[in-house]
This record gives C-alpha cells, structure tokens and sequence, in this order.
C-alpha cells in the first residue's frame, strides 16, 4: 500500500513522539507522579489476583474500583511483558525507576506505562486520519497532527500510567472509524465506533465526553433522512451500553470484585465521585477561564501547562470558523464541517469540565486532556485558510512550537516531574 508524503510524515511524527518519551523516561530515574502509585498498585492486585473490599467513601480502594478496570488491566498486562516492580515493595507503596543500564530502566519505566506510550504516538496518526476523513485536505490533517505533538501536556501524560491518553486515544480510534466509515465484518462503522466509545468509558468514565459531539455531527451533517440519522445514532448508541455492560460484568466476575452486578459498579463509582469536594480553598484558587488560557497562576495546576499558544487559538479559530459558516449558510463544505466537531468537542469538555467545577469538584489539569484533539483540529483548520495571509499562518505556527518549548523549560516545567 503506497504512503503519501503526508502520511510519512505523520508516521514520523508519531515515531519522535514516543522516541522522545523513551528519551525522558532513560532522563529521569525517580519519575512518580501523583496518582500513579494508585493505578499501579491496583495493576499489581489484578497480577497477584487479589480483590478488595469496599472501604467508606470517599476513601479509594487499593484495587480502585472507583474508576473503570481497562487501563489497570492493560498495565497488568504491560507488567507481564516487562516483568518489572520494585523488589520487596508492598502492592500500593512508591514504585520508583532503579538506576541501571538503560535497559534496565526503560524495561522498569514501561513495565506499567507500555500502552500509555504507545497510544499517545498512535493519537498523532489518529487525529490525522479523522481530519483527513472530515476534510479531505491532507496539509490540515498534517498540520493537527503536528499541534497535537506540540502540545506538552498530552506528551507528558503520554508516559505516565494515568488512565486519561488511553481513554482519550479509543475515543479517537472511535472518530476514526466513523468518519473513515471503517466496518468489522457485518458490523458498520456505527456499531464499531460505540464499542471503541465503550472501551474509552471503561479507561475512565469522564470518556462519556467524547460521545455528544460525534451524535450531534452526525445529526447536523449526516447526508440522511432524519430517520436514517436517528436509526443509526441509536446503533451508535446501543453498542457503547451493551460494551460497556459486558466488560464491566466481565472483569467484576474474573477480577471477583465486590459488586454482584455492573450497575453495582456503576453506581459506587457515580458514589465515589460525588463524595468528593475541594473545599472552599478551590473557589479561592481557580476560575474555569484562566484555567483555560493559562493567564493566571493557579493552585490546582500542579505546576503542568499545556501549550498556551494552542489554547490561545481558540480566540481566532472559533470566531473564524463561526464567520465562515454563517457565510457560507446551506453550503457547508468539508473543512466547515471539520470546524464544527472541533468546536462540538471544545465546547462539549468546556462545559462539562465547568459543572464539575460549579458542582463543588476539583478540576484537574489532566480534565483537560480530551480537549487537546479539538484544539489540534481547530488549529489545523485555521492554519490553512487561505483568506489568512501566508506570513501570518507561519508565524502562527512558530509561536506553538515557541509555546511547546516553554512549557518545557520557562513555564511551569514539567522535566521537573522526569
């Protein structure tokens, strides 16, 4: 099968994303981030096949029934093949990187994070595919690309054994299918994009995001009778539920967890969540607006950035893209379209992550992930305009890259965390 350049290119592009994560993960012998000891250690229950029991809320489990079971299972999984934990540590204790022969870190470093690496570098070729299927233009496919690998952020929690870049990744591998009209078998794009959503809610249910902005494109922009439309955001639909049905009930019966029923899990994970406050400190310290544009210091950051510049573009792209819609009224072309589940997903993690926020949450940097993929695709849709000259889309596209280098290095610097 023959690659197009631009194809190479992101293939690439996808290989210096996990080139350099391998490279930071050799840089840093003591890398151990937050919660990391949590999902790692609830690996380790499921490698030595142990259960728990439920503990009063909103204290965690050391198997961390509180969030989905995929991520855990494929860090198991990644530990049988790297074969790697720190010798004579309890299950849940601080696992850090021994010094030794760089062989011997990297196979300590990907014993829990293989997959996490792995699904960060196939996010890049992914977005690619989803901006090439909704477009048709390959230089902006390129281009989302090449801003989701410039966005820190994203990159960091590439390495790390958070749940949130696999959820992220089945989410897109989702888009991907659906506006590749991929099909498995009998099985149309719909069904498959419903269970790959399913897989995206069973890494961490804040995955749920991802599935209102692909039902409203498909409704708004789907080339269908509104029956047609509606029949097949139903199959969409269905199949996340009964996905995510059945591979909850699977792991609660294999795993012997304490919840006779997947509702039973679902309802003490809803429980768990709910639990939580922040306190009046979080209302003091954080506002949803700089926390989205990064113009103020704030406390819940724990001293992580995104790429400023990419979010500072959603102040000329969404505008943009908005003006050019209402130009061009019913004849919506295919990059307009692009726009539009760009700013659906924007504004759908917006809004969510906004609630948690009013409803009394901590709002975590790492909430912002699944909006990283609509910045990247905003991004690449304005980079290509032609009504905007020449110079300016460069130097647009030099201030990311600028943006991307001081996150690392004059901003809030996240080698300190490798």
């Amino acid at each position: 099968m023959r690659i197009s350049r631009e194809g190479g290119a992101v293939l690439c592009l996808a290989v210096l994303s996990m080139a350099s994560n391998l490279a930071l993960a050799v840089h840093g012998t003591a890398f151990d981030f937050l919660d990391e000891q949590t999902y790692m250690g609830a690996a380790l229950q499921l490698v030595h096949g142990q259960s728990c029991t439920i503990v009063a809320l909103p204290f965690s489990t050391p198997c961390n029934y509180e969030h989905p079971p995929l991520v855990k299972v494929l860090e198991a999984l990644s530990y049988y093949i790297f074969g790697w934990a720190a010798p004579g540590q309890a299950v849940g204790s601080v696992y850090e990187v021994p010094l030794g022969s760089i062989a011997q870190i990297l196979a300590s470093f990907l014993s829990f994070r293989f997959f996490q690496i792995v699904m960060g570098a196939l996010s890049v070729g992914l977005v690619y595919l989803i901006a090439l299927g909704v477009s048709g233009n390959r230089k902006l496919a390129l281009f989302s690309s090449a801003l989701l690998l410039l966005d820190p952020l994203f990159a960091f929690f590439s390495r790390t054994a958070y749940l949130d870049v696999p959820m992220v990744f089945f989410a897109l591998c989702a888009y991907a299918v659906y506006f590749r009209a991929y099909r498995l078998g009998p099985l149309n794009q719909y069904w498959v994009s419903g269970s790959l959503l399913a897989l995206s809610f069973l890494s961490k249910e804040t995955g749920l995001i991802f599935v209102p902005p692909l039902i409203v494109y498909h409704l708004l922009f789907r080339g269908a009778a509104w029956k047609v439309r509606l029949s097949e955001a139903l199959e969409l639909i269905a199949s996340c539920i009964i996905v995510i049905a059945a591979g909850l009930q699977l792991f609660d019966t294999l795993a012997r967890a304490p919840f006779p029923t997947f509702l039973d899990n679902l309802s003490y994970m809803v429980s768990f969540s709910q639990s939580i406050s922040c306190g009046v400190h979080c209302y003091a310290n954080f506002l949803p607006g700089p926390w989205y544009l990064f113009l103020t210091s704030i406390y819940w950051m724990v001293d992580l950035s995104n790429n400023p510049v990419l979010l500072g573009l959603i102040l000329l792209w969404i505008p943009f893209g908005a003006w050019a819609l209402l130009r061009r009224g019913k004849k919506v072309g295919p990059e307009d379209r692009l726009f539009a589940l760009a700013a659906l997903l924007f504004f759908t993690t917006f809004t969510a992550n906004l609630i948690i926020y009013l409803g009394g949450r901590i709002v975590w940097i790492w909430y912002l992930l699944p909006l990283i993929p609509a910045l990247s695709l905003g991004g690449g849709y304005l980079l290509t305009r032609k009504e905007i000259p020449r110079f300016a889309r460069v130097a647009i596209f030099v201030a990311v890259v600028a943006g991307y280098l001081w996150a690392y290095t004059v901003g809030p610097n996240l080698l300190i965390y490798d």
